[in-house]
């Protein structure tokens, strides 16, 4: 009787301990998991995203969240379009979008109450912040357990518990002077203080063929055949659909995108 009672505790223990377990993250998309430890989104963690497409990947990045219930907050300028979201299937019913001055006087606390009424909190605004405002909103993210999304902008005074780099675009579709762009092949590199995995690459579409993000399939092996002759054998490459290598292109898409020209999309790819 006593054994029996001693193993109904584990068990109440064991569960207590998965619950809680959950409840400190956030999902994530299956196809991005392998970025972030546990294959989950931390609760209270704060995350960098820059380079080509830095928005499109922090949406993906959200969406799996805001899809189960979770609410998002997008702190950007007006020209961000929130039908951004559909392309990654969050419901717009759970996605608020706060348009903050560039010159206001407590920005730092405006976020803050954002911070304190949404699960995920995705901040595009350009705004410089400074040391104090840093650890002001560190802190209230970690006591709401909120999950902070800084998109591009200017570098914060410390380092994200995760970055993620977004490199190498590689749009597919275009031939010789006719198709369509329809596909985006980027690399992606992830760093920061939470981040202890090995340091690789990790390839996705972004956006896929059908929309969204999708692991990026790997190049089919030569094949070999046999020549005209009796002994010779003759590699033959894979056929591969015209790829366009358009970093011009990724600029131009997100600047149409941010609503930011000429200097301001300079200053963009310039930002480390």
């Amino acid at each position: 009787m006593r054994s029996a009672a001693h193993l109904e505790l584990v068990r109440e223990s064991v569960t207590t301990a998965a619950n809680l377990a959950h409840e400190r993250t956030l999902p994530i998309l299956p196809d991005l998991a392998a970025m972030v430890p546990s294959g989950a989104l931390q609760r209270g963690s704060t995350l960098a995203v820059h380079g080509v497409g830095a928005t499109s990947f922090a949406l993906a990045l959200a969406g799996q969240a805001v899809r189960e219930g979770s609410f998002m907050a997008v702190i950007a300028p007006p020209s961000f379009g929130l039908a951004a979201c559909l392309d990654f299937d969050i419901p717009l019913r759970r996605v608020v979008q706060f348009v903050l001055p560039s010159n206001v006087e407590n920005w730092a606390q405006a976020v803050a109450a954002v911070v304190d009424g949404f699960d995920v909190v995705l901040l595009a605004d350009r705004h410089r912040v400074s040391n104090s405002q840093a650890r002001q909103l560190l802190a209230r993210n970690r006591e709401r357990g909120s999950i902070l999304i800084r998109v591009e902008g200017p570098a914060w005074p410390d380092a994200a518990d995760l970055r993620f780099d977004v490199s190498s675009p590689e749009w597919s579709g275009l031939g010789q002077g006719h198709g369509h762009l329809l596909a985006r092949k980027v690399a992606v590199q992830v760093a920061g203080r939470r981040y202890h995995g090995r340091q690789r690459v990790h390839e996705i579409m972004l956006p896929a063929h059908q929309g969204g993000v999708a692991p990026a399939p790997a190049l089919p092996a030569p094949v070999t055949h046999l020549a005209s002759g009796p002994t010779s054998l003759v590699a033959t490459a894979p056929a591969v659909v015209g790829r366009f290598a358009g970093a011009d292109i990724d600029a131009m898409l997100d600047v149409a995108d941010t609503g930011h020209t000429g200097e301001d999309a300079a200053g963009l790819d310039a930002i480390a």
